[in-house]
């Protein structure tokens, strides 16, 4: 848990500084455009860490103890005393509405295009995935029953094209919230199929991708392989019957092997049997006879051999596939990927609103957290993909009609255009009372979540 926490946090960290510096850096920029001035641009909230004005500036930048956020503090009459005559044209509300307006939008507009260029670099130099090649989970699963068969490619989902797993994933997700039926087209055997997989209420509900996979019945197709030695433990089963790393496993009892996860579910059910094992190394095959260890779990004796396996690399590899672009198709992806998920979001929040998706889909810092630590173990491409999806999150969230968002202030805006006079202080801090009141609770709620994930 301790080195999870250590990589997390800093990864974390980094995460949150740098989208936030790009969203509130949309908002300066713009509002320097239009000749506001920016009294501060802090990252975080709270007591200030770092501070810096820089001479023939009216900007201090701020570093605050807080980092789960940042702001924009510009020149406001309402909020800011004595202030000089000269200056008054730079405050932000003498600005007009449609300039205020264009001030807010540029913080989430920043944050899609950071989103836009990070695809486009990964779209460039390639994105590594799973292949779409699936299997149903069980025979009577929703998928199967719908006719998928195991080893069939999805092309297609609804319509949308799919190269990769996650983009299968994501178009799932998307037709599971959208309608009572995904239409898929798999190809099988150089032909291809429409196969109609019924939805129910339950599996719409599910809270998180591998759930509502699992509800629809849909799994990664694994081809058949030996099991490949990766360690042995000392004074086991498995070391003293010679076994040695690398050796691949062909054969149990005479019984062909063709996975991990199938030859582990066979060990465990011989506790103290002698077996035997057809192994191969460098080439050459030969037997090898062990007596297979107990172990008590959950008060049952299972059988162990003290060695663990993995799939060996070269199958490894014919499961993965690379997906890349070129220059111009790259920014069109880009493109596409970030109105994907920006739909999507959208889709799922208001589903979350109307009660037919569940609100444990909502994550708090402790989440993104633990997903940024993730991410960046898996490698820099993983983690600038992490960044991209936070970024577009993040622009979404802002835009929301909520008092205290950007997109609260752009509702104000809007109603001054309509009524021809700006809503009175008074009324908007009573908004924002409501919005803060809103805020907390929608960021208890995905706290909560956290916590009961990280517990159960």
């Amino acid at each position: 848990m301790l080195p999870q926490l250590l990589i997390a946090i800093p990864a974390f960290l980094i995460a949150i500084t740098v989208l936030v510096a790009i969203h509130e850096y949309g908002h300066y920029w713009v509002a320097k455009k239009f000749g506001v001035m920016v009294k501060r641009f802090s990252i975080g909230f709270g007591r200030p860490l770092w501070r810096k004005k820089p001479e023939n500036s009216d900007t201090e930048f701020v570093i605050s103890s807080l980092p789960l956020g940042g702001y924009v503090k510009m020149l406001d009459e309402r909020f800011d005393d004595n202030i000089p005559a000269g200056d008054l044209p730079r405050a932000f509300t003498r600005q007009s509405p449609w300039s205020r307006i264009w001030i807010l939008l540029a913080g989430p507009a920043a944050n899609f295009i950071f989103a836009i260029l990070a695809f486009y670099l990964l779209f460039m130099i390639g994105v590594s995935d799973y292949t779409t090649y699936v299997t149903p989970t069980t025979k009577d699963s929703p998928a199967a029953t719908a006719g998928l068969q195991s080893g069939d490619r999805v092309t297609h989902v609804n319509g949308h094209a799919v190269r990769a797993f996650e983009d299968l994933v994501l178009n799932l997700v998307d037709g599971v919230i959208s309608s009572d039926e995904l239409n898929l087209t798999v190809e099988r055997n150089n032909i291809s199929r429409r196969i109609s997989v019924a939805v129910s209420p339950e599996v719409a509900k599910m809270d998180d991708s591998r759930m509502l996979l699992q509800g629809l019945g849909i799994q990664i197709w694994l081809p058949e392989y030996s099991p490949e030695i990766a360690a042995i433990q000392d004074d086991t089963a498995a070391a003293q019957a010679g076994l040695l790393k690398g050796d691949k496993i062909l054969a149990l009892n005479n019984q062909k092997v063709t996975s991990v996860q199938s030859f582990i579910s066979d060990i465990q059910k011989m506790p103290n049997q002698s077996v035997s094992l057809l192994v191969e190394r460098h080439n050459t095959e030969r037997r090898v006879t062990l007596k297979v260890s107990e172990k008590l779990i959950n008060d049952k004796n299972i059988g162990i051999i003290g060695a663990s396996l993995r799939m060996p690399q070269d199958v490894f590899e014919q499961m993965r596939t690379k997906v890349r672009y070129g220059p111009i198709a790259s920014f069109v992806q880009a493109c596409k990927s970030t109105y994907a998920m920006s739909a999507l979001s959208l889709k799922m929040f208001r589903e979350m609103v109307l009660g037919k998706v569940s609100v444990k889909n909502l994550s708090g810092p402790f989440s993104i957290a633990e997903q940024a630590g993730t991410s960046i173990q898996l490698g820099l491409d993983y983690f600038i993909k992490f960044l991209a999806l936070i970024s577009i999150a993040l622009g979404i969230v802002n835009l929301l009609p909520v008092p205290m968002l950007d997109g609260g202030q752009i509702v104000f805006n809007l109603m001054e255009l309509v009524k021809g006079s700006p809503v009175s202080l008074r009324t908007e801090l009573l908004f924002q009372y409501a919005g803060i009141l809103s805020i907390v609770l929608i960021m208890g709620l995905a706290i909560y979540n956290d916590i009961e994930r990280l517990l159960f």
